[in-house]
């Protein structure tokens, strides 16, 4: 990593280095460009060669940020966090998906006294734990590891997976608590001077509805805050997209209407779509299956629509063991259904993940190994084990 981009729009760059000691010595060999507000700059700082600020007024960030990225190669983005979330999400439509990014809020930073992970799921903080490790070495904080899952089932593999990593960068405290929601979770093991480092959610709450989400609802918090956006993966796989939560076992269906609705609230539960989001999805999801069912053959379904803005594929998964009818006159064949919401830019991706899900799906074998799953742990297994994903 060579070049790192500092967006600070509330002119907050000079306290905030001075916070994390960030432009210590052993950091002049990395090139920063700072764009934002510039108030109260320090001289030291301005003299610094490796050092490239640009002053700019609010309504000229969103254009100011597309050109830098132009015409400069960034390794990593630092975002000064900024309560106006329709800004924010601008920046995050404008970054480059390939550019791994940390959001920061750290006001009572000296009084800080642990780092607090959730995790629940998602491959963001997997993917950053260098960047923790980071961090954590630098303040001389403690860290601690917190899964959260909303069933009381098995450990997951992918759990034991995130522990292994974690600890290989010296993160030795690790929890495993069940909790009503992923922000019940959080909230009932926040400290007092924790620092909370997230993941971030998927790009469509991150870019159209990032107020609706568990790391903007935790920066409204108190407590000093990270966001972890890591870079998209050079070939999408099933575990990007779904992981335990986004599995329904033993799902209860009349009809297909009914089985979408139950799919539907589980990507609400998992916080992948927002409740406001509902009604236009069902909407969507119905209006295709009117225009030509999405049963395929093979037991499976793939109900999909498209949604404006920058969604990234969404996927989650339910099995419904007695079969539920898909396409007119059918008998109740389909006893697989993944549903996926994906944008148009982000087809090629969806495309992919479908065609990784049916080379499982036209294996007679797989398919009676997932109907005798125990747990969603043990479906994601059967479809993409997790060797084959590291």
């Amino acid at each position: 990593m060579k070049s790192i981009l500092i967006i600070s729009r509330n002119g907050n760059f000079s306290k905030w280095s001075k916070q994390h000691d960030f432009l210590a010595n052993d950091m002049k060999s990395y090139e920063f460009y700072v764009l934002g507000q510039m108030r109260g700059i320090d001289d030291s700082l301005l003299q610094q060669n490796n050092i490239h600020f640009c002053n700019v007024p609010s309504e000229n960030m969103t254009r100011e940020l597309k050109t830098l990225l132009v015409l400069k190669k960034i390794d990593f983005v630092v975002i000064d966090y900024n309560e106006d979330y329709r800004e924010m999400q601008r920046w995050f439509n404008v970054l480059r998906d390939d550019i791994p990014a940390v959001v920061v809020k750290l006001n009572r930073l000296p009084s800080a006294n642990r780092i607090l992970i959730p995790v629940c799921g998602g491959n963001n903080v997997t993917q950053l734990l260098w960047f923790v490790h980071l961090v954590a070495d630098n303040l001389e904080l403690p860290v601690h590891l917190l899964h959260i899952r909303t069933s009381p089932k098995k450990t997951d593999t992918n759990q034991l997976f995130n522990d292994i990593i974690a600890r290989s960068y010296g993160i030795c405290s690790c929890e495993e608590i069940v909790a009503f929601s992923i922000a019940d979770g959080i909230l009932n093991r926040i400290m007092n001077n924790d620092i909370i480092i997230m993941g971030a959610p998927n790009y469509w709450q991150l870019t159209t509805q990032f107020r609706y989400s568990i790391p903007h609802n935790v920066f409204h918090t108190e407590h000093d805050a990270m966001m972890l956006i890591a870079p998209r993966p050079a070939k999408i796989r099933i575990r990007d997209v779904m992981w335990h939560e986004l599995i329904k076992l033993d799902l209860k269906a009349t009809d297909k209407e009914s089985a979408i609705v139950q799919m539907v609230e589980l990507l609400i539960r998992a916080n992948q779509i927002t409740e406001e989001q509902r009604q236009d999805v069902l909407e969507r999801l119905f209006e295709r299956e009117r225009k030509c069912t999405t049963g395929v053959g093979e037991d499976t379904a793939f109900p999909h629509v498209t949604l404006p803005g920058g969604s990234r594929v969404i996927c989650c998964m339910g099995i419904c063991p007695d079969g539920v009818a898909f396409g007119p006159g059918d008998e109740k064949n389909v006893k697989f259904i993944f549903l996926m919401l994906s944008s148009r830019e982000d087809y090629t991706d969806y495309l992919e993940i479908m065609a990784q899900i049916a080379r499982n799906m036209i294996d007679e074998n797989q398919r009676n190994r997932l109907l005798k799953a125990a747990s969603s742990w043990d479906v994601l297994e059967i479809m993409q084990p997790l060797s084959e994903h590291t």
